[in-house]
């Protein structure tokens, strides 16, 4: 069954007019459906998203639009590697020999904290999102 564009009367899905008001009779067009920001052969911008989480978080939210998301996983990103530029220096104090084992604990604790996170930062870059 169609709908007659001018008065909405039902029409038989055979007849070109429509048997109330004499206007012709045809069923709307469906909207395409908006395509996907990571859109092509084997979702080019998605990837270049990815690598680019694998390197900064929230970078790849960034390259994709999603700029609140890329400004809530930024500071992950910091944390980690201001973690490991103290685990490096803790490391390399020889001149106090405990001070590996404080600062191993520490970049654990941040480790089991942040790598979760950045996991989930490569694979949500990597989802289409629909263009607004």
């Amino acid at each position: 069954m169609k709908n007659c564009l001018n008065c909405g009367a039902i029409c038989a899905d055979n007849s070109d007019k429509c048997p109330a008001c004499e206007a012709r009779a045809r069923q709307p067009a469906a909207e395409p459906a908006a395509p996907a920001v990571c859109a092509g052969p084997g979702g080019g911008r998605c990837w270049k998203a990815a690598l680019l989480s694998v390197f900064w978080c929230g970078a790849g939210q960034f390259f994709k639009g999603e700029l609140l998301k890329g400004f809530l996983v930024l500071p992950v990103n910091l944390l980690f590697y201001a973690a490991t530029f103290f685990a490096m220096v803790g490391l390399g104090d020889y001149e106090h020999p405990g001070a590996a084992a404080k600062v191993l604990p520490f970049y654990g604790k941040v480790l089991c904290f942040t790598a979760p996170v950045w996991a989930w930062n490569i694979v949500d870059a990597m989802r289409a999102r629909k263009r607004e």
